[in-house]
């Protein structure tokens, strides 16, 4: 189990999950440890010394993906004991290699898609961040700026903004992916599709909303248009676009306890819709200065809570 570092992996990953959860006198005595079943080749997570989780170890394609599960799995378990420490969930990554020459100097050029961010799950007392990457990574990957992408690739960014209602509804929202699209103007690039997330979106936490789940096309909203799986390598063309659409984060608590005020904020801002901010929050906003109407907000946020019951 030791050769190909997939023990150490796990042990270091639940180690990021007990720094990220880490209250102050709460020590790994007392909370978090593992402990292995060779036999069976499993390791179990125990938190305060109830069993929550097992998690089989298995090869996978790539230790990101498979890195994010096991962040998540171990998150989930600390939920039941740690609730306001523990986040939603973040995106899965959702980007692609693209390999060519660039005809600018003929140089073979090896370009990794690190703009294709999505946002981060909320938390009790803090909204998820926007554009921050997958949870493993926890916001330690740098998006390059446009102006560099385009100096050192041969593409040209179509754009790259915020995705509006990308992030789950919550008392504290996730935050928002930001879509993404470029061309390409090398004759032969190859694009390597990796990643995950396109069926399964970020969970929400204690009646927060999942986010979005990821989604890549090439060439969209034409009739080449190809919806790109999580993992797979598709030869391309000059003149092909590439377009990313990664999760938001989910949301943490029940939307209907946020604060108006901030679901204004976030409306005027493009970060939820008008309809989200009716129907996820129950909200209503009027005019142009999208002003909240307290007592149509009341009476709707009842009637949203009492369909419900």
């Amino acid at each position: 189990m030791e050769e190909d570092g997939r023990e150490s992996s796990l042990l270091a990953l639940g180690d990021i999950c007990y720094q990220y959860c880490c209250v102050p006198g709460y020590g790994t005595a007392n909370g978090l440890f593992f402990f292995s079943s060779r036999r069976r080749h499993t390791r179990y997570i125990s938190v305060t010394g109830v069993q929550t989780c097992a998690l089989p170890i298995s090869v996978a394609s790539c230790t990101l993906d498979t890195a994010c599960a096991i962040l998540e799995a171990c998150w989930k378990a600390l939920s039941l004991v740690l609730p306001d420490r523990v986040p939603a969930g973040w995106n899965r990554w959702n980007g692609p290699t693209i390999t060519g020459v660039d005809p600018r100097n003929d140089n073979f050029y090896v370009m990794f898609g690190f703009n294709g961010f999505g946002g981060a799950g909320g938390i009790q007392g803090l909204d998820g961040r926007h554009y921050i990457g997958d949870g493993i990574d926890l916001g330690g990957l740098i998006a390059p700026n446009i102006e560099t992408n385009e100096a050192d690739y041969p593409h040209i960014t179509e754009f790259n903004e915020f995705t509006t209602d990308s992030g789950g509804a919550g008392e504290f929202r996730g935050g928002c992916g930001a879509k993404y699209k470029i061309r390409l103007y090398d004759d032969n690039p190859t694009l390597v599709m990796f990643g995950d997330g396109k069926k399964i979106p970020p969970y929400g936490l204690y009646d927060g909303q999942p986010g979005s789940r990821n989604i890549a096309y090439i060439n969209e909203g034409t009739p080449e248009e190809k919806e790109l799986r999580a993992k797979e390598a598709v030869p391309l063309k000059k003149g092909d676009t590439y377009s990313t659409y990664p999760s938001g984060g989910g949301g943490w608590g029940n939307p209907l306890s946020r604060d108006p005020e901030l679901v204004r904020e976030d409306a005027r801002n493009e970060i939820i819709s008008l309809a989200s901010a009716r129907d996820d929050y129950g909200v209503i906003l009027e005019g142009e200065e999208l002003i909240v109407n307290p007592e149509a907000t009341k009476d709707l946020r009842n009637l949203i809570f009492s369909s419900k019951k």
